[in-house]
């Protein structure tokens, strides 16, 4: 259902009033009545509501135009800024609502799109520092992890290389040791061909 003020949807939780001839409905800011003064409004009043067009084809078919008009837009009890009879609304146009009132409404549209905006993205900022925590947490496992296996690594190469250095010196030692038996051993071979060579010398002299 539209407000036949403005043509907008009229929604659920914003007051309007209903004329009781035609039942045209109305935003209660179209017919310059504000939220306070829409809730004071009695069910008398609301139920023997008139549309500003009805209150005109009244007020035409009336023969004397002195008879006030049966009753105003608002009770008489409030002031002067509610006051709503058919005279005033037949000096406003009745269709687009009054830019103030429009952009009021869109005000409140904005701030609460605007509060709505603002707790997702804080409720995303929340749930993505959540995950950039186990993020890092994980990434901190993995590292310790790494650096673990690394240090391991590298005291097994570390100790296989000393083994092996090891075993190569005692290897080449040994192996010193043997030629320096088979140098002896030759040197005394060398000694006693010469004594051998000698003796045949002087046997031949």
């Amino acid at each position: 259902m539209n407000c036949n003020g403005c043509n907008q949807v009229l929604e659920s939780d914003v007051g309007y009033l209903m004329c009781n001839l035609c039942g045209g409905r109305y935003h209660h800011e179209c017919l310059n009545i504000n939220l306070q003064q829409f809730l004071a409004l009695t069910h008398e009043f609301k139920s023997a509501w008139k549309c500003p067009p009805c209150c005109n084809i009244t007020r035409r078919t009336r023969p004397n135009l002195d008879t006030p008009v049966r009753s105003t837009q608002l009770p008489t009890y409030e002031d002067n800024s509610m006051n709503m009879s058919c005279d005033n609304l037949d000096q406003r146009p009745p269709s687009p609502r009054t830019p103030l009132t429009f952009t009021s409404r869109t005000a409140r549209v904005d701030e609460n799109s605007s509060i709505l905006f603002d707790n997702q993205f804080q409720s995303f900022s929340q749930e993505l520092n959540i995950a950039i925590q186990g993020w890092r947490s994980d990434i901190d496992r993995t590292m310790a992890l790494f650096k673990e296996d690394i240090k391991n690594t590298l005291q097994e190469w570390r100790g296989e290389l000393e083994s092996s250095m090891l075993s190569c010196h005692e290897s080449l030692k040994n192996s010193l040791s043997d030629m320096k038996r088979e140098l002896g051993t030759v040197r005394a071979a060398q000694a006693d061909l010469k004594k051998e060579v000698k003796g045949l010398s002087d046997e031949m002299l």
